[in-house]
């Protein structure tokens, strides 16, 4: 069954010893069938972006169709290539997952994935990704 949900999303991103935070609310649908399914849109430089995160017991895949297209695989404690598409062209990225953790309840969850990023040039980054998402209640 799907579920209206309320989200918040938190990502903190270390690159170059420096440190911000990005934080947004906006509302989605979430549905359980084999995996967690949570779909919801951004605006991001004035343009939408469909996001959709699947997560499984064996990892995390988010999807980001629009301004944005990605393909991020997260398996704890592993290292999986995953895609960023851009206008120049698709640009082949390195995730090493260092933690996941998903909590969820009846009516609310939490899902958290810390990470690093590289590309052939070396690491860009490390990143906090959290989203908390609570069933709409009409």
């Amino acid at each position: 069954m799907e579920e209206n949900i309320h989200i918040n999303i938190k990502q903190v991103v270390k690159q170059n010893g420096e440190k911000s935070t990005f934080q947004t609310n906006t509302s989605g649908t979430y549905h359980r069938r084999n995996s967690d399914i949570i779909r919801y849109e951004e605006t991001i430089d004035n343009q939408i972006v469909k996001n959709m995160l699947k997560i499984e017991n064996n990892g995390v895949k988010i999807h980001r169709t629009g301004a944005v297209k990605t393909v991020f695989h997260f398996v704890e404690g592993q290292e999986t290539i995953s895609y960023y598409d851009t206008e120049a062209g698709r640009m082949t990225m390195n995730v090493k997952t260092l933690s996941i953790k998903h909590d969820i309840d009846d009516i609310k969850g939490k899902l958290r994935i810390h990470y690093q990023l590289s590309d052939q040039t070396g690491l860009l980054g490390t990143y906090q990704f959290q989203i908390n998402y609570k069933e709409i209640n009409e």
